[in-house]
């Protein structure tokens, strides 16, 4: 997709010199307005649209925080880039309570626009492709409302819900006996959960049902489907009776099956909660419940994709303190950093995680939340025998994380990296060579350092030293190269007088736009909102 922008600057020469000298194509930009006057873009606008204003803070008539914050009202979704002198960063910080998404420092230098114009177009792709997905929700969901309006099986369905929901009465009883299999012997429900997020992909509800529609019919069993709180929910009616190893066999290959059939799927990731065999149609509603439950219980219980239920039950009345447990954890934390003895604490952490899992009872937001505090705690204690935090580390990161975790050991194992990570060796404590190969790098990141230019300032072999930084260290060269550069834009960050390439320069890029995606991808946010939001522990 190719975006509509405008140049606004009261100086022409500005104009042209930013239209002609960038290839606004492999920005994905085209520039359809060059203006003098806000005005022009104003009347440009009553008859077509613009994705991004490059605009000069200083304009006549009206100036660029007045024309920002009249675009905003007007409800136009614009991304405005000021151009402002230094003297200015007053203006610059209102510029952006009012939504202008970044600025260029004059003078100008192309390689500043393009790098700030083409994050920008990286904004405007996620945010049409999150409205792309969201259209695809509402697509899906009417696609489902045509599928079961076309169907045969909409009283069945309507019925097989409202039942399922407890909302039947004896009414709905005797209507839903018409659509159950001829000698039914009893049932099972099966609850399929989805666990991808909207940004990653959506389930096409429909071809899930048309699946198991088709794979419907079997000697032994028949399969009812519906859609239920945006889970797939099937009702697996029995025609024989069957010992109860069979019902499960069977049920084991229907979820198998399944898998099968979405295992090519991308990012589609699910839990399946199967319920015992009940006999009674009254029990319905129970059967699809407990189906319910075991799915969503499987963040705690299970590392398996499937899930039936046990019958067992989590005491609600666990007793737990989620205080006086961190506070232990924390001592034992303190015991054992001199020794350097993870054995204990990992056996504390696999105690603590166990509490936690009790005391959650299968409440999966508490976990995440229960499970972040004892992340904190980590990053608590590290702070108080290092008075700094080690690079890389921060809440949100933390959050964000644990928030993509599937279950309960997946979670613990996350915890106890955290820790190693954060405990690794001071300097000191590594070997005299690696001292030194740490000391150089940190002297001289700002440059275009190589293993091959450290070992040969060391005197030793390029592959020896790659062995032995990996193995003190737990890090090979260029990542400890990144940790420096990114440590040090971190402090340059703070100065508000440095501008964003200069900063990447002095930790050695050349290149801003590379230099924003190490950094986007490695601290979790762009330059500017770290210096905008200074998001430091």
């Amino acid at each position: 997709m190719v975006y509509k922008l405008a140049i606004v600057d009261d100086e022409p020469l500005i104009q042209e010199s930013i239209k002609q000298s960038i290839r606004w194509d492999e920005l994905k930009c085209n520039v359809v307005l060059t203006a003098s006057e806000v005005i022009s873009v104003f009347q440009y606008l009553e008859n077509n649209e613009l994705d991004i204003i490059l605009l000069d803070i200083n304009m006549p008539e009206m100036d660029g925080l007045t024309f920002a914050e009249k675009i905003k009202d007007m409800g136009y979704d614009i991304k405005i880039i000021i151009i402002s002198a230094y003297q200015d960063f007053t203006h610059v910080k209102n510029a952006f309570r009012l939504g202008v998404v970044d600025y260029i420092a004059k003078p100008i230098r192309n390689e500043e626009v393009i790098s700030i114009v083409k994050k920008t177009v990286e904004v405007i792709d996620k945010e049409k492709e999150a409205e792309q997905l969201q259209v695809l929700r509402e697509q899906e969901r009417q696609m489902l409302d045509d599928y079961f309006k076309q169907s045969k099986q909409l009283v069945q369905n309507n019925l097989l819900t409202s039942f399922i929901k407890g909302n039947g009465g004896n009414n709905d009883l005797e209507k839903i006996i018409e659509v159950i299999p001829k000698k039914t012997k009893g049932f099972s429900a099966i609850v399929i959960k989805q666990l991808c997020k909207l940004e990653h992909t959506v389930i096409n509800k429909k071809y899930l049902l048309d699946y198991f529609n088709k794979t419907n019919k079997h000697h032994n069993y028949r399969i009812r489907t519906t859609v239920i709180d945006d889970n797939v929910v099937l009702i697996v009616f029995f025609t024989k009776k069957l010992k109860e190893y069979s019902t499960r066999e069977i049920l084991k290959n229907i979820c198998h099956s399944f898998l099968d059939y979405i295992k090519n799927w991308e990012y589609v990731y699910v839990y399946i909660g199967v319920s015992s065999y009940y006999s009674k149609i009254d029990q319905l509603s129970q059967s699809y419940m407990n189906a319910l439950h075991v799915a969503e219980n499987q963040f705690f219980t299970s590392k398996d994709k499937i899930s039936f239920e046990d019958g067992s039950k989590n005491d609600r009345y666990y007793k737990f303190s989620i205080i006086h447990d961190l506070d232990s954890f924390y001592n034992v934390l303190e015991e054992c950093s001199d020794s350097n003895s993870t054995d204990k604490v990992k056996k504390k952490l696999s105690q603590l995680f166990n509490e936690i899992s009790k005391y959650c009872n299968n409440n999966v937001d508490l976990a995440r939340s229960l499970i972040t505090e004892v992340c904190i705690t980590i990053v608590r204690f590290y702070v108080s025998k290092n008075d700094k935090m080690q690079d890389g580390f921060s809440v949100s990161n933390i959050i964000e994380d644990i928030d993509m975790i599937e279950n309960m050991d997946k979670a613990e194992n996350y915890v106890f990296d955290v820790l190693k990570r954060l405990t690794e060796k001071d300097n000191n404590d590594y070997s005299p060579i690696i001292q030194s190969a740490i000391v150089y790098i940190k002297q001289n990141y700002n440059k275009n350092i190589s293993l091959d230019i450290l070992s040969n300032h060391l005197c030793i072999n390029p592959s020896y030293l790659s062995r032995l930084m990996k193995k003190e260290t737990n890090k090979n060269f260029s990542e400890i190269v990144l940790d420096t550069r990114l440590s040090a834009s971190k402090k340059l960050l703070r100065d508000p007088k440095l501008r964003l390439n200069e900063i990447a320069v002095l930790v050695g890029y050349k290149d801003y736009a590379y230099f924003y995606q190490v950094f986007k991808k490695s601290i979790g946010i762009t330059p500017m909102d770290y210096r905008k939001n200074k998001k430091i522990i």
